[in-house]
């Protein structure tokens, strides 16, 4: 389980100090470097493994007398006389066993990192999300891991990012290519984080303000009303119960909805009747 600590945030103009109980699957820096390697240092690795896997089985074959004397026959280079086997047979066995006994092992250890940095990345986006969303004052209730062991604000507004390799941190999404990659929005502070792409913290920040949003806020609570289905609210507004809101999925359909209706989305807390 990991251990929790302090973090100072800053809520309006005062400093409060805050406990912060990470979630399961959280690791601190000593952990991460007790634990995991840098991706870039990974793939490297993997690289020149690879290709020295490719070396050695040329170098093999190349040291086989029989097995050039052939390739020479195929180009006309052979001897009188010699009469070379079935080459082709003998290429296809040779890849085989390279197959077998270097590449599918390579395949397995590297497919093996790569989960591996899948979910230190993600543990690095929580502990990102966390620490904002402390710091501009989201409601206790949404950083508290769900059934699914996420914290409820993660559901909510982690599919806004995605990792951003060129620059090293997780950046808002504003959309993909066609090949699925990633195109970020910019920053409107890039001299302040040292990326042209916007952060975690600076999303995080842009989202608190608005007004919209407010009822996620510590400072501000919807009293029950209209449940059920997104979209169920009077007026211009879309009400979601706190299930509804924590789902990403939901949680962007009715924001979209609100926009294009003038409203905004309200979390409706349930009261006992």
């Amino acid at each position: 389980m990991p251990k929790p600590f302090k973090h100072t945030a800053k809520i309006g103009d005062q400093e409060h100090e805050i406990d912060v109980t990470p979630p399961e699957g959280y690791f601190d820096s000593e952990e991460v470097a007790a634990q995991f390697v840098p991706r870039d240092s990974v793939e490297t690795t993997v690289r020149q493994r690879v290709d020295r896997a490719k070396r050695d089985a040329r170098t093999a074959l190349l040291e086989d007398e029989e097995f050039v004397q052939e390739i020479a026959g195929k180009h006309g280079l052979q001897k009188a006389g010699a009469a070379p086997p079935n080459l082709d047979e003998r290429l296809k066995s040779a890849r085989q066993e390279w197959e077998r006994t270097a590449l599918q092992p390579l395949k397995g250890e590297a497919e093996s990192l790569k989960k591996a940095n899948q979910r230190l990345l993600r543990s690095v986006m929580v502990s990102d999300m966390l620490t904002s969303a402390n710091e501009f004052g989201v409601k206790k209730s949404l950083l508290k891991a769900g059934p699914d062991k996420t914290p409820s604000i993660v559901n909510m507004l982690g599919g806004y990012f995605d990792w951003d390799p060129e620059h090293g941190h997780f950046a808002a999404v504003q959309g993909r290519e066609e090949d699925g990659t990633p195109k970020f929005r910019y920053s409107g502070k890039p001299d302040e984080t040292g990326s042209p792409h916007m952060g975690v913290r600076e999303f995080l920040k842009q989202w608190a303000e608005d007004k919209g949003n407010a009822d996620f806020l510590e400072t501000t609570r919807q009293p029950g009303a209209n449940l059920g289905e997104p979209g169920a609210g009077s007026g211009k507004n879309v009400v979601l119960t706190p299930e509804q809101a924590s789902d990403h999925g939901t949680y962007t359909k009715a924001r979209e909805q609100a926009e294009k209706q003038g409203g905004h989305v309200v979390v409706a807390e349930t009261t006992s009747q």
